[in-house]
């Protein structure tokens, strides 16, 4: 069973290798497992099973993080998971900052805009605090 496309996977390397580690990337892939939701955004190139993304728990304590894909993959021949293309408009760092506010995912991007930062450096709207 492959838990990615080639397109995801080719994504998701770029990201993960020189000079773009540690950038904000765009998800390129949602997980969804039992108890939990990732948003995958690269790939370690020198560990390729090592994924790094943003993790968000069913308790509400999100963090970016690391996932084992093999470990990943082999849950998912065990329990249900589902893989989706992630249409992302925005760095994790917004969706990140959307679920500590919501406390959930949010994929709406009226919302989202609220946490965004414009090109210039200012926000996109009044602060939200």
């Amino acid at each position: 069973m492959r838990l990615l496309t080639l397109a995801q996977y080719d994504q998701l390397i770029k990201n993960g290798s020189e000079p773009y580690q540690g950038d904000d990337h765009i998800p390129v892939v949602k997980l969804t497992m039992p108890n939990c939701t990732w948003l995958l955004t690269e790939i370690d190139s020198e560990n390729p099973n090592i994924g790094y993304g943003l993790y968000m728990p069913d308790d509400h304590f999100s963090r970016l993080a690391h996932i084992d894909l093999e470990e990943a993959m082999n849950t998912a021949n065990c329990m249900y998971i589902t893989v989706e293309y992630f249409k992302g408009n925005f760095p994790v760092s917004v969706y990140q900052d959307a679920e500590w506010f919501y406390g959930k995912l949010i994929e709406d991007e009226t919302f989202l805009r609220k946490f965004a930062i414009e090109p210039d450096g200012k926000p996109a709207q009044l602060k939200l605090f």
